[in-house]
């Protein structure tokens, strides 16, 4: 019993300081939306500025205390880090493409959304962490004998792990994360079509938005070209996620049984 609630303590005192300003934010990201009824949108944005500049005054002094040094960043990490922020900025603009992100009901969600990519960057930077042994790995006051163990859902340790794989796998790999990109920009795309369509769709049919799509008991009328393109979609995404459980199955079998086999190659 003893030996459950230290480890459940371990585990609590291994998540960062930042990562804890991180959950601390979207509480009060859940309070918005808990009273956005009643707040305006100046109100909201106020609330959120607080937040922000107060997770940064609090994230600036603990890094002072432990004398924190940013340690740099690679070109390559510094591109990686660009395009996931790239790519949760294109998931924001479609999953908003209804209404505008600064409309008081939507706006929490898209302040949420944008903090955890916002956090997410700043940690391909090098400039935040999940555990707290990562970050005081970068700093002055840490013990110079403790040993540079790695941590788990470090970068860098899943970078080592990635060049002991063979490069064939490593290949194979690439192209089928490449593939699940294309998957993932199809699946936004059906996301912003969907949404482009709610918005300009229309209350009552005519002659030239006649097809009926709903949306939760929300019914809009839109054209016939727009509704094939919806179901082009949708039709293309549903076949790229199944095809990616399919090749993801595949290539596990493969992998399993090319170790095995290793030993008598």
């Amino acid at each position: 019993m003893f030996g459950r609630d230290e480890s459940k303590k371990s585990k609590t005192n291994e998540v960062s300081f930042d990562f804890k300003l991180l959950i601390a934010y979207h509480m009060g990201i859940m309070l918005l939306f808990a009273c956005n009824s009643v707040l305006t949108i100046g109100v909201e944005g106020g609330i959120v500025g607080a937040l922000v500049a107060i997770a940064v005054v609090l994230s600036w002094h603990h890094r002072s205390k432990f004398e924190w040094r940013w340690p740099g960043v690679g070109g390559a990490r510094v591109i990686f880090a660009g395009l996931c922020f790239a790519l949760g900025l294109l998931f924001l603009y479609a999953a908003t493409a209804r209404t505008s992100p600064f409309d008081a009901h939507i706006f929490p969600w898209f302040a949420g959304g944008l903090g955890i990519i916002s956090f997410g960057f700043l940690e391909g930077l090098n400039i935040t962490y999940k555990t707290e042994t990562a970050f005081l790995r970068h700093c002055v006051s840490h013990d110079a004998d403790a040993p540079d163990v790695a941590v788990p859902g470090d970068i860098e340790s899943a970078w080592t792990v990635v060049r002991q794989v063979p490069k064939w796998k490593r290949i194979i790999i690439g192209a089928f994360l490449a593939y699940c990109l294309m998957v993932w920009l199809a699946l936004m795309a059906v996301i912003w079509q969907d949404n482009v369509a709610l918005r300009d769709g229309l209350a009552k049919p005519t002659n030239m938005n006649p097809v009926a799509i709903k949306d939760h008991g929300h019914v809009v009328y839109i054209s016939e070209d727009t509704a094939a393109r919806v179901h082009m979609l949708r039709t293309l995404s549903i076949g790229g996620v199944v095809s990616l459980f399919l090749i993801f199955g595949g290539l596990r079998i493969a992998f399993c049984a090319s170790n095995k086999l290793a030993p008598l190659i």
